[in-house]
């Protein structure tokens, strides 16, 4: 879902996100605020977020947005559904980044399918092993996207079906 803020740019929001701590517990409150997910899963609250968290995009121009966290504990995988308008832009690649692999220095796996035509993006990123998560205060990068816009207009961003794993 997005919102329309001014002419030239859009919010990017988040739909359907969940958590699973290490103990299974996957009930608790999750909330967007200013276009950030938002879980009481613990006192400190992970938030994911775009960077940057608008986009707007010409016919030809390439774009780079990454998926961010702050505040995560013990995280030791990542999935989401990354949804856009076809009509406006074309996702040519994906690229892992520095966190679950601690800049590089940890096996992960990195899988990602581009779906052009429904407009989606299926996300997957894991450490690998018998291993402990990772944490981070903030500006966790877990990946970039880039883009080339299709259309000169404001594209519609969104996550659906994000999850945060933790080992065990």
């Amino acid at each position: 879902k997005f919102k329309t803020v001014g002419p030239g740019t859009s919010e990017l929001k988040f739909s359907n996100t969940g958590l699973i701590a290490p103990n299974g517990i996957t009930h608790y409150q999750v909330v967007t605020i200013n276009g950030k997910v938002v879980t009481t899963l613990n006192p400190n609250h992970v938030v994911v977020s775009f960077n940057p968290d608008k986009l707007s995009v010409h016919e030809g121009e390439t774009k780079h947005c990454m998926i961010t966290l702050d505040n995560v504990s013990n995280l030791y995988g990542f999935a989401a559904d990354l949804h856009f308008n076809p009509k406006l832009v074309k996702v040519t690649s994906l690229k892992e980044g520095p966190f679950l692999n601690r800049q590089g220095n940890d096996q992960t796996s990195f899988v990602y399918r581009i779906d052009s035509v429904s407009g989606k993006v299926v996300i997957g990123i894991t450490r690998l092993g018998d291993t402990t998560g990772v944490s981070a205060f903030a500006n966790a990068e877990l990946c970039t996207i880039n883009f080339e816009g299709k259309a000169h207009g404001n594209d519609s961003l969104y996550l659906r079906n994000v999850g945060l794993i933790a080992p065990n």
